[in-house]
């Protein structure tokens, strides 16, 4: 809908504070959408696998049937993937939330803005009693289907013929059990079957070997209420927080302004924004991290304000009140 033109609003009841999920299987038919919207397979760490495993006994784990899915990307143009879902959902609104080279508008996501109501015309109510009227909307709560009955016209019974359980489990656990341990004799490229009569245990490894076990520390912060996004390099998502904080900190602390407020007070500003922006990152390919601190950044970073309602934000050590921080910028800049 971004790529047609059209303004794009995400509402969640959610703060994507305890994002914990399990993981999710890609097969070639999936990772051909995947592939189409850009998704980096690199940067949402999928993993291919080389074989499924059955075991239809589960008394009997020597006995199996092996079934190689190593030809999908040729035969199907796209591979057997499988990510940690976290990963995927980070990679999604990545996409939809940041500008590319082609298109410049970004979806706004209301977090912690739950729906209580739609209607026909497309007015949604939220459950503050705001409404809000789209064109087009899409509901996406799964089973709980809470907003059939509108479209419809009458109730409809949520029914599911399958339960699931989902759960990670860190690799260093599996292999300190004797018994799990033997599962995995082969490695981890494989995603395994295992049935007991009418049920079965699924599993199979969802990010690359070795950074698996960041989870259980990602997963307790998250626990605690932090906002948690894992990185494979810390220096460059630094850089990439440095072209904003860097530009923006002293401009406001100075003027007093938030950002919309700054950008409207002189044609000027922009350019002035650009010019401090491409200052840092010129630092930043100084010390070998122009991968993150980039026109690509300087495009996101000027993408956000745009996004926003007037007056914008301001930086949060103003927003916090902590002086000492503003005073360190005004102080050290004005006075000197």
């Amino acid at each position: 809908m971004l790529d047609a033109g059209h303004d794009v609003e995400i509402y969640k009841r959610s703060q994507f504070k305890n994002e914990v999920g399990a993981a999710i299987m890609a097969p070639p038919n999936f990772a051909r959408i995947l592939a189409h919207y850009k998704v980096d397979e690199k940067r949402s760490q999928a993993t291919a696998k080389e074989n499924f495993i059955f075991y239809h006994d589960s008394s009997d784990l020597n006995k199996s049937i092996t079934m190689p899915i190593t030809h999908c990307a040729a035969k199907y143009k796209a591979p057997f993937d499988f990510f940690y879902r976290v990963d995927l959902n980070h990679e999604l609104r990545k996409l939809a939330t940041e500008p590319t080279p082609t298109r410049s508008r970004v979806a706004r996501i209301r977090l912690v803005t739950a729906v209580s109501s739609v209607e026909i015309d497309g007015t949604v109510t939220l459950d503050d009693k705001t409404t809000v009227k789209n064109d087009l909307i899409v509901a996406a709560d799964n089973i709980r289907a809470s907003f059939l009955q509108t479209v419809v016209g009458h109730k409809i019974e949520a029914e599911h013929k399958v339960s699931m359980l989902r759960f990670l489990v860190p690799t260093q656990e599996l292999e300190k059990d004797a018994e799990t341990l033997a599962l995995f004799k082969e490695g981890y490229s494989s995603a395994r079957i295992v049935y007991h009569g009418d049920k079965s245990a699924v599993f199979y490894g969802c990010r690359e070997i070795g950074t698996l076990q960041n989870v259980a520390l990602s997963s307790v912060l998250r626990a605690g209420g932090a906002t948690v996004s894992d990185c494979e390099d810390i220096q460059g998502e630094r850089w990439k927080k440095i072209v904003a904080n860097g530009t923006w900190n002293p401009l406001c602390a100075l003027s007093r302004c938030r950002d919309l407020q700054l950008l409207a007070a002189s044609p000027l500003t922009l350019q002035v924004v650009n010019d401090i922006m491409r200052e840092i990152c010129a630092v930043a390919a100084a010390f070998g991290h122009a991968k993150y601190a980039n026109e690509e950044a300087i495009a996101f970073q000027l993408s956000r304000p745009r996004a926003r309602d007037y007056p914008g934000v301001e930086p949060s050590m103003m927003d916090a009140g902590r002086e000492m921080e503003v005073e360190a910028i005004r102080g050290g800049i004005v006075k000197a």
